[in-house]
């Protein structure tokens, strides 16, 4: 069996590394891109992703080889940073696939933060898979980690009390201000604040909460600052350009900085130039960085009336309650291991996916062939349209009850018992009967291997079973010379997002779907388009179906192509979405259909309840159907009973349409 790729995440936080290396190795947020562009570069790495926080710098990485990938990873922060590798190991955790998957989930969940519970980290991690779906840098796996470990962190906070109480690095920062300050004076102390972004909005609003009347801050515009003073209405804010920042700095009893400026704000020199503190103030100017990089240099303690705390300095204030820590931690846990187990189910199903397309093509395959031979022998005037689809729908309908056994033993999705070692022993088996594992599946395989590495941002779409040649202008736009024959490979373009009308719960999948017909013709296109909870494509397809006479005929048979699609992937949980009210009230499990398609109808319901743990049909208007409706039209075009897919994409033409779903998310 082919080893699997390693997930792996290699970095330092608060816990293993002093800030002074943690910000070396700081990747601006619009960096990524770049930083994640140059990691999958490297030879043995296939995906990547950088979070990058004040109190971690970590590096998640799907790796073709553990040891070689490692040491790629390592060299690259190396030559970034200027810290020699010897010296990064010395602080460097690095933790491999299922541990490395938990690590995530507890770092989403807050469970890793210097304060235990804290809510920014899940709103970073959320930005890693935003920033990541915008350059297309994320791969299948660090996708489906990211967002699965932002499931497991809004569930630990929703499901347990760790929020309760929790406080976050600003509030933190505000209390070691206040421990430091003599008791009798703290809200007397005139207080400064440089940088009105996230975190220094924070800072005010924990300022308030420690009593505190008025605070200076200082920013390069004024315009967060009149944001922050219309919103927090029981303090005075005082507004300060940059420019008057050492002036503003001269005032102050307590300088708090949280800037995004890559070079020091103040110096030993700038420290001496200051005035000195009143006695009432135990004579010391307190500057409290929660900057990376920092803003304030460390050197500032050596200036007898000043003090210099940063992020590494807050353990003193989240240490007070330890055991309170330890035991949220441990409710936490529980949740953290079900969606573990949840995504590495998924993972392991990722083994089967190509075994299951392969034995439903080879079914439909000898479906196809021997209906041939059936309808030549009865003789096509022998037989009316009612009697062909009665016919077709006969055989459609043997196939899929013959498959569902074999299918369901290569389910390995966490919802029964089977190991994958059981899984996989399955699918080995019927690779071996089927003769699935042909020369012409592995040379493809070669092929599509060999174009992703010389194009190693296209994407691929494989167009089966076209024995005859197909001009493709029509349908995808690449101009009137282009036309290729069976088997073929086309290159299309970067993943394209798409906003969801009513975007289905997470874990579960959301499907549209679209049948097209033309009245006069006796056959019908079917468009299939796949989503996650994310809005992310999953799969798009489009295809051909004959012996289809009216309008619902199309919509049927484009449902009974999205059952088939969404379980050859493996999904369990569905969300089918058609703009067909007839055919949502069809689906009806209480109903009994009495159409001249219920046959496909009975059928399709019997596949629903067998391959899914969980699924629904319902109807939406057309504007939000739009991406399953031009799909249906390029099916079309396509030769008699065959199928186009793209992985992860859609072709441009109809990229142009997505724009008629309604968003929901920013």
């Amino acid at each position: 069996m082919k080893e699997k790729s390693s997930i792996a995440v290699i970095g330092l936080s608060v816990h293993t590394a002093p800030v002074d290396m943690r910000e070396k190795l700081a990747v601006a947020e619009e960096l990524w891109p770049r930083a994640i562009a140059e990691l999958t570069s490297l030879n043995h790495i296939e995906e990547a992703a950088v979070l990058s926080t004040c109190n971690r710098m970590e590096i998640y990485v799907v790796a073709l080889s553990w040891n070689r990938g490692i040491r790629e990873v390592v060299d690259w922060m190396s030559k970034k940073s200027g810290i020699p590798a010897s010296e990064l190991r010395e602080h460097l955790f690095m933790l491999r696939d299922s541990d490395a998957t938990r690590h995530l989930f507890e770092v989403s969940a807050g469970l890793d933060s210097l304060v235990l519970g804290e809510g920014q980290i899940l709103a970073q991690v959320k930005q890693v898979v935003r920033n990541g779906q915008n350059s297309g840098g994320l791969g299948k796996n660090i996708d489906r980690m990211f967002k699965d470990a932002i499931t497991a962190g809004k569930r630990v906070r929703c499901e347990t009390n760790i929020s309760a109480g929790a406080v976050s690095v600003s509030s933190a920062a505000v209390e070691l201000a206040m421990m430091k300050l003599p008791k009798s004076e703290c809200l007397s102390a005139r207080m400064l604040l440089i940088g009105a972004g996230k975190m220094g909005k924070l800072v005010v609003k924990h300022l308030i909460a420690k009593g505190c009347k008025k605070v200076v801050v200082v920013n390069r515009s004024v315009e967060r600052v009149d944001a922050i003073r219309e919103e927090m209405k029981d303090i005075e804010i005082v507004y300060r350009p940059l420019t008057e920042m050492y002036e503003a700095a001269a005032d102050a009893d307590v300088v708090f900085t949280s800037t995004a400026s890559e070079s020091l704000l103040f110096t030993k020199e700038h420290a001496e130039a200051l005035p000195p503190i009143s006695l009432a103030m135990g004579g010391v100017r307190l500057f409290v960085d929660i900057s990376v990089p920092r803003n304030v240099g460390a050197c500032l303690s050596e200036v007898e009336h000043a003090r210099v705390y940063n992020v590494d300095d807050l353990k003193e204030v989240v240490e007070a309650n330890k055991e309170d820590r330890v035991r949220k931690a441990m409710e936490a846990q529980a949740i953290i291991t079900q969606e573990l187990k949840r995504f590495e189910a998924w993972r392991d199903s990722l083994e089967t996916v190509p075994t299951i397309k392969k034995l439903r093509s080879y079914a439909d395959r000898i479906r196809a062939s021997e209906l041939e031979k059936c309808m030549q022998k009865i003789g096509e005037d022998n037989l009316n349209k009612k009697m062909r689809r009665s016919i077709e729908e006969l055989s459609t309908g043997i196939v899929n009850k013959l498959l569902h056994g074999p299918l369901q033993h290569l389910r390995c999705d966490g919802s029964d018992s089977r190991t994958l070692e059981e899984t996989l022993e399955n699918m080995h088996a019927l690779n071996r009967m089927f003769n699935l594992d042909t020369e012409k599946a592995v040379l493809e395989q070669k092929i599509k291997a060999k174009i992703c590495y010389f194009t190693s941002r296209c994407e691929i779409a494989i167009l089966h079973l076209m024995s005859e040649p197909l001009d493709l202008a029509s349908i995808f736009g690449l101009g009137p010379l282009f036309c290729l024959s069976s088997p073929c490979i086309l290159l299309q373009r970067a993943p394209v997002e798409f906003s969801l009308s009513q975007p289905p719960v997470d874990d579960t999948t959301k499907i549209n779907l679209d049948g097209a017909f033309s009245p006069g013709n006796s056959f019908s296109g079917w468009g299939v388009v796949a989503r996650d909870s994310f809005g992310s494509v999953l799969i798009a397809r489009a295809g051909r179906q004959e012996q289809v006479f009216d309008a619902f005929g199309a919509e049927v048979n484009a449902l009974a192509a999205a059952v088939t699609t969404a379980a050859e992937m493996g999904i369990v949980r569905a969300n089918f979405e058609t703009d067909s009210e007839l055919l949502a009230e069809a689906m009806d499990a209480h109903r009994v259909d009495s159409s001249p398609y219920a046959a496909i109808i009975e059928d399709t319901k019997y596949q629903l309840k067998m391959w899914f743990s969980k699924w629904s049909v319902s109807a939406c208007r057309r504007t939000m159907n739009s991406v399953a409706h031009e799909l249906a039209q390029i099916g079309c075009n396509c030769p008699p009973n065959t199928c186009v897919e793209w992985d992860n994409i859609v072709p441009p033409k109809v990229a142009a349409c997505v724009s008629g779903d309604m968003p929901v998310r920013r």
